[in-house]
């Protein structure tokens, strides 16, 4: 039987066109069913156990002290990866701080305030504040990284540096109320911290390691301004973290959480997408430790866990880029089913406001449903819904209410999300 060839090599590439096509778009599919990205942090304080192992390795990136690397056999870090191939783990490592005691040569590293007094971090009065804008402090710090971190069997994917902290441009300093006499302003002061973050990228980055620096103070105008000059320096690291995101146990009552102002949330929430060279961890917490656990927060309401986290979390979502997602979330350190359930797919644009009695509620779209977050002081009873939607525990709804600080996910029911391009949200009730 004589072949026809042209016919078979017409089959080929029709086979070919097919399954490229189908992997092309499972791969697209797979990048967004990773709808969260979370982080954790390994205690300080605590072994790690093999009943936990397997949790903190559903994680995408683990913080941990040198002293955990011991804690399992062959060693933590080999087990985590056995687990999760794809989890990156930083060491952590002060930046611009030592340890008491500081003898007479480190001594001259410090930094003083006007009257000369060294300048101790008020929190954590075992650390003191070093001159980051020092040559010769950075090379001693440059030196102690590499003798007890790179060149030791516990090095991992990359350096976490703490404290490297922003001006939001009143008090003393981010550790203390002392004035220093070297940077009396937020201004030099954020160029110098700056500075002491690019040298720190630049040297880890020649050794093949990965950077993470703690620089909070995102809920400021000039917190925001220190983050995106050092998103536009020579030597950004590959992320930078804001430790008290939307809500926080910082000045809270016991038990019970602290929000923000809704200004102070938005400025969180807007710098996220404004960082390009950079992805940014978002760490929230709250002074309670159950799904059953109330208090009041700092406006003298009461309030839960449940509705601590899911404001937390649906914020998270409205701030973060889309192809690629550039954010990692982390609510008290724990794991949440959310993180592994929720996946409403790729966002449709940014988020919108909608203003109802006078209250600006938040929401986004994406392909697969809502999410909508009240970052203000008063509820609204009754919101209007474009389409029929769902919430995620299967109730039919066609408009919700929103207390003060609450935040919730919603998927579509009807119509498909393909035929949305018609269904958006009024600009106001």
């Amino acid at each position: 039987m004589k072949l026809n060839h042209k016919l078979i090599f017409k089959n080929y590439v029709i086979l070919f066109l097919f399954y490229s096509i189908f992997f092309f778009n499972s791969k697209i599919d797979a990048q967004t069913e990773h709808f969260t990205q979370t982080v954790m942090f390994f205690s300080p304080k605590t072994k790690v156990t093999r009943s936990q192992i397997k949790t903190f390795a559903k994680t995408d990136l683990i913080i941990s002290t040198r002293w955990r690397y011991h804690d399992l056999k062959p060693n933590t870090w080999k087990v985590l990866k056995s687990l999760n191939p794809d989890i990156e783990i930083y060491i952590y490592w002060l930046g611009p701080e030592m340890y008491k005691p500081v003898d007479v040569i480190h001594r001259k590293l410090c930094l003083f305030d006007s009257k000369g007094n060294i300048i101790y971090n008020s929190q954590y009065p075992h650390e003191v504040v070093m001159d980051f804008s020092s040559e010769k402090y950075r090379y001693y710090w440059w030196y102690d990284l590499v003798k007890e971190v790179l060149n030791r069997q516990w090095k991992a994917n990359g350096v976490y540096l703490d404290n490297c902290l922003v001006h939001k441009g009143f008090g003393g300093c981010p550790f203390s109320s002392q004035v220093p006499a070297k940077f009396p302003d937020a201004h030099s002061w954020n160029i110098a911290m700056n500075g002491f973050i690019n040298f720190a990228v630049r040297v880890l980055h020649h050794k093949g390691q990965k950077v993470g620096v703690n620089r909070g103070q995102s809920r400021y105008k000039k917190g925001c301004k220190a983050w995106l000059m050092l998103d536009n320096s020579d030597y950004p690291p590959d992320w930078i973290m804001e430790e008290g995101f939307a809500v926080v146990k910082w000045g809270s009552p016991y038990p019970g959480a602290r929000f923000f102002s809704e200004a102070e949330w938005k400025r969180q929430v807007d710098i996220v997408s404004r960082i390009k060279n950079s992805k940014v961890l978002l760490l929230s917490h709250v002074y309670l430790d159950s799904n059953k656990s109330k208090g009041i927060d700092n406006y003298g309401k009461p309030v839960t866990f449940k509705q601590a986290f899911w404001f937390a979390f649906c914020s998270y979502h409205l701030a973060r880029r889309d192809s690629p997602n550039n954010a990692y979330f982390m609510f008290n350190n724990q794991w949440f089913a959310a993180y592994e359930d929720i996946n409403l797919g790729r966002a449709l644009g940014n988020y919108k406001i909608i203003k109802i009695k006078e209250v600006n509620i938040y929401y986004r779209e994406f392909k697969k449903g809502f999410v909508f977050v009240n970052p203000t002081n008063k509820g609204v009873d009754s919101i209007p819904l474009p389409i029929p939607c769902s919430q995620i525990n299967g109730k039919h709804v066609s408009n919700i209410s929103l207390n003060a600080h609450t935040g919730i996910c919603l998927l579509y029911t009807s119509p498909s999300p393909r035929d949305l391009s018609t269904s958006r949200m009024p600009s106001s009730a």
